[in-house]
C-alpha cells in the first residue's frame, strides 16, 4: 500500500519494568518476585508499536525527550528496529534519566501499582517539536499527543 502521509506520536515515553510478585506486601514486609521484564511504554511508544504491528509500510515518527543513558538508547534502538523515525527523539545533555516506571503486578489478582521516575518527561516542552519537519518533510497527516 502507498501512503501520502504518516503518523507522528509524541509525548511521554518511558521504560516499564514489569515485575510480577506473589502478593502486595504490607509496609516493612516481604514479597517474592516471580518474573520481571523490561519494555517500552507510554502512549506514543505503545501506539507506534501497535500501528507497526498492523502495517509494516505505514510512515511512523516519534517525538519525545530521553535521557543520555542506557534506557534512552534502548528506546531509540527499539524504535529503529521497528522502522519508526527517531529524528525528533531528543536526548538530554545532562544526567536527567529517561523516565521509567516500576509496574508491580500481583500474580493472583493482576492488580498493578506504579512507581514512576518522571525524568526527562518532566522537561519535554514545545522546543522539542519541529512542526515544519513534521508537516513539510515527513508529510504527516495525523498527530497523536499523549501524556
Amino acid at each position: 500500500m502507498s501512503y501520502e502521509g504518516g503518523i507522528v506520536c509524541a509525548g511521554t515515553i518511558v521504560i516499564d519494568y514489569v515485575i510480577i510478585v506473589d502478593r502486595w506486601p504490607l509496609e516493612s514486609s516481604l514479597s517474592n518476585i516471580y518474573h520481571e521484564t523490561k519494555t517500552g511504554g507510554g502512549g506514543p511508544f505503545n501506539v507506534l508499536k501497535d500501528l507497526r504491528s498492523m502495517d509494516m509500510n505505514l510512515p511512523l515518527s516519534v517525538v519525545g525527550f530521553l535521557g543520555n543513558d542506557d534506557n534512552g538508547q534502548w528506546l531509540i534502538d527499539d524504535c529503529k528496529k521497528s522502522d519508526i523515525d527517531v529524528h525528533q527523539l531528543h536526548k538530554t545533555k545532562d544526567s536527567t534519566p529517561t523516565s521509567y516506571t516500576y509496574v508491580m503486578s500481583v500474580e493472583s489478582t493482576g492488580r498493578r501499582t506504579f512507581f514512576n521516575q518522571r525524568g526527562t518527561n518532566a522537561l519535554l516542552t514545545d522546543i522539542h517539536f519541529d512542526f515544519n519537519h513534521i508537516v513539510n518533510k515527513k508529510h504527516c497527516n495525523l498527530f497523536y499527543l499523549s501524556y
